[in-house]
């Protein structure tokens, strides 16, 4: 008797023991999680759990470790040292070096680039015309594009970039990145010839202000907004933009007027990604379409879209 009353004694300690453990063990998980102790470490890590591990792209290029990428295109890159690199980024396949990168040699080496839209155009030493670089090849850029010279705006040292053209039957608009780090829309006169513009604009004015978001780099000009889970129709408008202070991504901003009236157009807001400024110290390289991280990883920039 006294026997089995032990037995039960010990056995009801050892309920009241292990349910001790169990409820201070659920208040430390929860206390640990509420403190973020188990966030991602890395950025990759944090889109690998958000999207999925096959969106997060290992690369292998050494050419990266000694120089910054100006410039990434699906197949080529151009390097701070204006080096041009064809690649296999994100496709897991390589070259015969054993790398995703192989250096293009080129005859002359390129002097000069500039953007028109999301391509580079570039000059080399002893040449004033613009080439482009397009299925391996590097090929000299027409002159003439919707039936206007380019000359006047791409030979203007103050021109960074042409982000978007219009053009009407005597008028054509420009939007372009200046050297001042600011976003005008320009319109030039058409001469008697209707083939070549005006040296000066006969009206400018800035659309988006350095003031605002940092010196601006680069930028997108587009009807469509892509997030994480969709792509959106938008009103054309700039929807992404490099600044000195890192990228800002478009916002389609639904107010209650313009979803009511009929004439009132909903707008495209530049915002900074949280995402990004929380990893920004792990980042490589961005542009409108690619990041690639310090340790060498690389996924589509659409994952920092807010939705």
């Amino acid at each position: 008797m006294r026997k089995g009353f032990i037995i039960i004694a010990i056995m009801g300690g050892i309920l009241i023991l292990g349910s001790i453990c169990f409820l201070g063990y659920k208040k430390l998980f929860n206390k640990l999680e509420n403190e973020s102790i188990f966030e991602d470490k890395t950025l990759s890590q944090y889109i690998g759990k958000e999207v999925g591990t096959y969106q997060v792209k290992d690369i292998k290029c050494s050419a990266l470790q000694e120089h910054k990428i100006l410039y990434l295109e699906n197949n080529y890159m151009i390097l701070d040292n204006y080096e041009l690199y064809d690649t296999l980024f994100g496709r897991g396949t390589f070259y015969s070096n054993d790398e995703q990168c192989r250096k293009v040699e080129l005859v002359q080496p390129i002097k000069e680039i500039k953007y028109f839209e999301t391509m580079p155009l570039f000059k080399f030493n002893n040449d004033n015309k613009y080439y482009s670089y397009v299925g391996q090849d590097v090929k000299e850029e027409p002159k003439f594009r919707n039936n206007v010279s380019m000359n006047s705006i791409l030979n203007n040292p103050n021109i960074k970039s042409i982000v978007y053209m219009k053009d009407s039957e005597k008028i054509v608009i420009y939007g372009v990145v200046k050297t001042d780090g600011n976003i005008y829309e320009q319109k030039y006169n058409r001469d008697d010839t209707w083939r070549e513009i005006d040296a000066s604009p006969i009206e400018e004015k800035i659309i988006v202000s350095s003031a605002d978001y940092g010196k601006i780099i680069d930028a997108r000009y587009s009807s469509e907004l892509y997030t994480r889970s969709s792509q959106i129709m938008t009103p054309e408008s700039i929807n992404y933009i490099m600044t000195e202070n890192g990228p800002y991504f478009g916002k389609y901003i639904q107010t209650d007027e313009c979803k009511k009236y009929e004439d009132i157009e909903c707008k495209v807001e530049l915002r900074k990604s949280e995402i990004y400024q929380k990893y920004e110290d792990e980042i490589f390289f961005s542009n409108s379409e690619w990041i690639i991280t310090k340790d060498m990883k690389m996924f589509n920039t659409m994952n920092l879209f807010e939705d």
